[in-house]
């Protein structure tokens, strides 16, 4: 072969092997964007009261939906179920937004809750009760209840506090120290 015809080959090559990769890019991204679309479905929901400053001030939005007739599960509420259902990978879609200020309809204290307590409260009732991240045997009410200082903000937080816990958070998750865990409550098997 001439060297002309390998030139065009091999530039043929780069050219079919930057298609490729900009598609894979592309596709990625779209999947990324998808999922931010599942958090930010959030926006509008109506929970009605969740967070309260009071000593059982423990509510989340993962108890919010129909009550099942048979016993005490819950059929979640379908936008909070869809990120639930990414599984371990909902893990750093909602520590990716735990500094999102996007006000929700969920009020606290007469003002909007931000996305960003929204997607802790989530995290934090998805992944596994360990020593990490959780206290051990723990019978306190209120919110923030059974978690370690830096791993929670309330939902007046400054901007200031949720970054400190997005990246302890994010930090915790890159050590392989998170295990997400399907929340008990939930009847898998009668919800469609």
């Amino acid at each position: 072969m001439s060297w002309r015809v390998l030139l065009r080959l091999s530039t043929l090559g780069i050219f079919v092997f930057a298609l490729a990769a900009s598609t894979a890019w592309a596709q990625r991204d779209h999947s990324s964007n998808e999922r931010d679309g599942l958090v930010s479905a959030l926006l509008d929901a109506e929970f009605g009261r969740v967070y309260a400053d009071d000593g059982a001030g423990d509510g989340t939005i993962t108890n919010k939906g129909e009550l099942i007739e048979s016993g005490p599960d819950v059929k979640p509420d379908s936008r909070v179920k869809a990120i639930v259902d990414l599984g371990a990978e909902a893990l750093p879609l909602l520590i990716k937004h735990l500094d999102d200020i996007r006000p929700t309809r969920i009020v606290f204290e007469k003002k909007p809750t931000p996305l960003g307590h929204v997607a802790l409260d989530i995290l934090t009732h998805i992944v596994k009760e360990t020593p990490t991240v959780f206290v051990v045997d723990c019978a306190d009410d209120g919110l923030g209840a059974c978690i370690k200082p830096g791993y929670y903000f309330r939902p007046d937080a400054s901007f200031a506090q949720m970054r400190a816990v997005k990246e302890k958070w994010r930090k915790t998750y890159q050590r392989g120290q998170l295990e997400f865990r399907y929340p008990h409550w939930w009847r898998r098997r009668l919800i469609i």
